[in-house]
């Protein structure tokens, strides 16, 4: 799956460690191949990587319920992280409060 490869070469980067947020912009994308369980498995993921990065803020933008269930999802396998997430409409309220 492409979403799994990309999420791999992202925590493998050196520079992830001083990443404070990330922001998710899903208004647009096509994610007709992507599921709750495609969620759960980048939780997965993501759980691991928090050995490096412990504390990050992450931004998704979304209004379709469909992709919204899908980041439900993928922030109830993170719940016991010390990761913040917050849904948003818009990029300019995610962009506000990641600053």
């Amino acid at each position: 799956n492409e979403n799994i490869k990309y999420v791999g070469e992202l925590y493998g980067d050196r520079r992830f460690e001083d990443i404070d947020f990330q922001i998710s912009d899903l208004l647009e994308a096509d994610m007709s191949d992507f599921n709750e369980e495609s969620a759960k498995r980048i939780g997965e993921f993501d759980k691991i990587s928090t050995v490096w990065n412990p504390k990050m803020k992450v931004a998704h933008i979304a209004i379709d319920p469909g992709v919204i269930q899908i980041i439900d999802s993928y922030e109830k396998s993170m719940s016991e992280t010390g990761w913040e997430f917050k849904l948003f409409s818009n990029l300019e309220d995610a962009m506000k409060w990641v600053s």
